[in-house]
């Protein structure tokens, strides 16, 4: 007789979790999230500093999320770049 093997649980991915927030890439502004967050972090960091708060790793989940929202911006304006440049050249001829 044959075992079945027993699968593992998959970790889900940010979009699947339940109550993940919508996609990084679909924030119209990410910069004014980027805001937010800070502010968030910023009131994590006096909770810790108060005894307030034992959620280190939320600091750590919060600057990655920055990070992403800093990238996708940036991204967003290189592709604005690119187009206006594109554009540009093709009047050019």
């Amino acid at each position: 007789m044959a075992e079945k093997k027993q699968q593992r649980a998959r970790p889900k991915k940010a979009a699947q979790r339940k109550g993940a927030s919508e996609s990084i890439h679909e924030i119209a502004d990410p910069l004014a999230r980027v805001a937010e967050l800070e502010q968030e972090m910023f009131h994590i960091r006096f909770q810790l500093a108060t005894r307030q708060t034992t959620n280190t790793a939320r600091i750590r989940d919060l600057r990655r999320t920055i990070a992403r929202l800093k990238t996708v911006d940036h991204q967003r304006k290189l592709g604005a770049a690119m187009e206006a440049a594109l554009a540009a050249a093709e009047g050019a001829r």
